[in-house]
């Protein structure tokens, strides 16, 4: 895969409370941005899951608000469209999360 980053990914709550739990967080760096929503934040960082300075400890971590109004319509897209992969969600996540984000460009 080279030194290059991977491109932005959006991280959910179980990404990083497993990998805090296997003491791998430092993988992530491998993204140039990974974008955390402050709903997933607020799952991840608590006691006995993930620390917050461990996470600030990667530095291509990007805190998040996205209004209600704009998450629903997307997620009714993504799950209705003929059952997408883990992996294709993620990407359209992140391609939503720029287009709804002028200040992460």
């Amino acid at each position: 895969m080279g030194a290059r980053a991977v491109n932005p990914a959006v991280a959910d709550a179980g990404l990083l409370i497993h990998l805090a739990e296997v003491d791998g967080l430092a993988l992530l760096r491998i993204f140039a941005a990974l974008h955390i929503p402050d709903a997933v934040w607020s799952e991840a960082v608590r006691p006995n899951r993930v620390r917050e300075g461990d996470l600030a400890k990667l530095r291509n971590i990007r805190r998040h608000t996205i209004p209600q109004v704009q998450v629903t319509p997307f997620a009714r897209r993504a799950w209705t469209s003929s059952s997408p992969r883990p992996w294709q969600s993620m990407v359209a996540a992140g391609e939503q999360h720029w287009a709804l984000c002028p200040r992460c460009v």
